[in-house]
């Protein structure tokens, strides 16, 4: 099983470690900021594969 990268924090948001970041960059064109990496790759093959509401539906299916 893969390791997760993420952490919860006490008020139910998230982080990710700097050690878990793996590969990290930040690059702006124009106005526009965007970041890139293998914590933004991870996340991307998540949200291709279902949206939020389904990963919550799925897991409320598998803990009945």
């Amino acid at each position: 099983m893969e390791k997760r990268c993420t952490r919860r924090n006490p008020n139910g948001s998230f982080r990710i470690p700097a050690e878990s970041l793996g590969d990290f960059r930040m690059m702006q064109t124009g106005t526009s900021l965007a970041v890139y990496g293998d914590a933004v790759d991870k996340l991307g093959q998540y949200e291709e594969l279902l949206t939020l509401e389904e990963a919550k539906k799925y897991a409320a299916g598998k803990r009945k």
